[in-house]
């Protein structure tokens, strides 16, 4: 159920990736259509500024020419036809010059006229013109105003558009002329045909530019290409003192569209799927990461051991369902109460079992062990149950914790202990019981011993005397095996602690093989000592015992012609003494046996030497009482080389 709702999921996220991916693909293809659209408007503003520019070139170009032929009519004021004739074709030639006429074939220019008093006296060229001559201006009411605006002043003005008497739509470039005396005389004006003129232009711009030109004159309508004004044109508008001008600029085939496949339109598709892509595949991994994650669950909570998560904060993570009914907490788990919280409700809820320290005390104990995670803990609760806590730190600071019942290996394990006392008890109380006839018989077979009674038979006289120290000895032997056990028995009373005291190594291995030399040579065993001459942190004592019970092991089962080698090395803070012999050797299976209580390698009907098995148990404890390790190597045939450690002086110090 949990993997369906996590598919479904999925969906909401691929829907919001594509919508994500749509509203971006529609963003950047507006902004896509917007610089492409604005680089064609900024294009059409360029050529439309142009266009403006040849217009107010063209217009002054005329107010030069006509500068010019006012400036001869001020000089002539008798000008003939003639002359007049000949002035304005120079000015029509220095039009074209300047490149003013675009079109020398039809010129927009209708006429170039002087006229004196407002009256038309000469006009160019004549044909077709003819009708102007002698027409007075002050009978024109279109055009008055702009005459009488033009007498005012003596810089050439363009008037608004009127209807020419060619019947043209035109305006006019008009200049007063004055006389010597300042009188003013008449005017000079060259009309221009302003659809012929448009016209030009528009066939110019296109052939120039690829780009249309409409014009728009302000109470007068339109000229030139008219559609363009109704296909969202770029505009500009040019203001004469007289009239307004709109000038339409549009692309020949329209604004430009963006074509079927731009960078825009390929790429953010294939983000989109490369998108889809990595969601589908953090989905599915995401999905796989969580069946992990269940399957881990399921197989934590199938533990028959208590497991527990905790954070770096000692706030519940996760459990199972063996933890809780191991400690019996029932509804007081939830995810995020912490340890404290938890070891409270479980107080108030008598889970646990406190003795004489506070709840706070205990509390705050089992918080502090908690967080130095590590190490198991056994945990004693109110039911008379035993729950081991076994816990480590993770990488992330989480705390993961196993809880085992062990009830039932406490009490084994006390029954154990109480034996153990119970033995420790009845070895020491034996072996005091033992030896107290055992000092009677050694003291009165001592005494027979030094003064053998004699009855005057020499044979009689030996056996007696063999007896009495046969007696001795066996009495001594058991004496050692009493002192044996009495020694083992308060050693394992003794916790090991680090020994304050300091020795030479080679002074106490050299005494102790010194008192043995004499019972290794009746053995015909010969041994060998080295050792070098340094001091260990033990006690010399203690370390007599262990090299003298090592060593005579190793004497007692070597054969006659054999060596027995004792020497020493120190490396890093501990020095190492090595007794090696070349007995019979030990089996691998039973080389950690030889060092537990009463062991013996061979049956107790096969022994070849005496003993009751606790020689090497006592050693290993003594030398674990001096803070070092023992062991050994050996195989069968090739003799045993015992190594036990002991502290360096030096250690103390870290």
């Amino acid at each position: 159920m949990r993997a369906q709702r996590f598919l479904s999921s999925e969906k909401p996220v691929l829907i919001a990736v594509i919508g994500l991916c749509l509203m971006i693909a529609v963003l950047l293809d507006r902004i896509d259509r917007n610089r492409l659209d604005y680089a064609a408007r900024e294009q059409a503003g360029r050529i439309g500024v142009e266009v403006l520019q040849t217009v107010t070139t063209q217009l002054n170009n005329m107010a030069i020419g006509l500068g010019r032929l006012v400036t001869a009519a001020e000089m002539l004021p008798d000008l003939n036809p003639a002359a007049f004739e000949t002035i304005a074709a120079r000015l029509v030639r220095d039009l074209e010059a300047t490149g003013t006429l675009v079109d020398h074939d039809r010129s927009p220019v209708l006429s170039i006229s002087v006229a004196p008093d407002l009256i038309v006296e000469h006009v160019y060229p004549s044909e077709g013109n003819r009708a102007f001559l002698g027409m007075d201006y002050r009978q024109l009411p279109g055009q008055i105003e702009d005459v009488e605006a033009v007498l005012g002043t003596t810089t050439p003005l363009v008037s608004r558009p009127f209807l020419a008497v060619q019947g043209q739509r035109a305006i006019a470039v008009r200049q007063r002329i004055t006389g010597p005396d300042g009188r003013v005389l008449g005017i000079a004006s060259v009309a221009i045909d302003l659809d012929l003129l448009s016209e030009q232009l528009a066939r110019q711009t296109a052939q120039g530019s690829d780009h249309r030109v409409g014009f728009f004159v302000d109470g007068f309508g339109g000229l030139g290409d008219q559609d363009v004004f109704r296909l969202d044109p770029y505009i500009l508008d040019l203001h004469t003192r007289n009239m307004a001008w709109t000038i339409a600029v549009l692309p020949q085939d329209g604004w430009p569209t963006l074509p079927l496949l731009t960078p825009t339109r390929v790429i953010v598709p294939l983000v989109t799927l490369v998108l889809l892509w990595l969601v589908r595949a953090n989905h599915q991994r995401n999905l796989r990461q969580r069946k992990k994650e269940r399957r881990l669950e399921k197989g934590i909570d199938a533990l028959s051991a208590g497991f527990v998560i905790f954070d770096e904060n000692d706030q519940l993570i996760h459990w199972n369902e063996t933890y809780r009914d191991l400690f019996g907490y029932g509804t007081i788990l939830r995810k995020g109460i912490t340890l404290q919280e938890l070891l409270k409700s479980g107080l108030r809820q008598g889970i646990f079992k406190v003795d004489q320290t506070s709840e706070e005390a205990w509390i705050a104990l089992n918080v502090d062990n908690h967080r130095r995670a590590g190490g198991s803990v056994d945990v004693e609760m109110a039911d008379g149950r035993w729950i081991k806590v076994l816990s480590r730190r993770t990488e992330d600071g989480d705390l993961v914790g196993v809880r085992f019942d062990i009830t039932d290996l406490k009490r084994a394990q006390f029954e154990a202990e109480r034996l153990s006392r119970a033995k420790s008890e009845m070895i020491s109380v034996m072996s005091h019981e033992l030896r107290t006839p055992l000092t009677t018989i050694l003291g009165f077979g001592r005494l027979l011993a030094l003064k053998p009674p004699q009855v005057g038979d020499k044979a009689q006289d030996a056996f007696t005397k063999d007896a009495i120290d046969r007696i001795v000895a066996a009495g001594e032997n058991l004496l050692r095996l009493i002192n044996e056990m009495l020694d083992y028995v308060n050693l394992g009373a003794v916790a090991p602690v680090a020994a304050q005291d300091s020795c030479n190594l080679r002074d106490v291995i050299g005494q102790t093989a010194s008192r043995l030399e004499t019972a290794a040579a009746q053995r015909g065993v010969s041994l060998q000592v080295s050792s070098p001459d340094v001091a260990v942190r033990a006690d010399p004592a203690r370390v007599a015992q262990i090299v003298e019970n090592l060593v005579s092991n190793a004497v007692k089962f070597t054969s006659i012609g054999g060596t027995v080698r004792v020497s020493a090395r120190t490396e890093e803070e501990f020095a190492f003494v090595t007794i090696a012999d070349d007995g019979p050797g030990i089996p691998q299976d039973k080389q950690k046996a030889i060092f537990e209580e009463f062991s013996q390698l061979a049956p107790s009907g096969q022994r070849r030497e005496g003993g009751i098995g606790l020689g090497l148990a006592r050693t290993k404890r003594l030398v674990e009482l001096q803070g070092g390790k023992i062991a050994v190597q050996s195989a069968p045939g090739e003799g045993s080389t015992f190594t036990f450690s002991l502290p360096l002086p030096s250690l103390q110090l870290v």
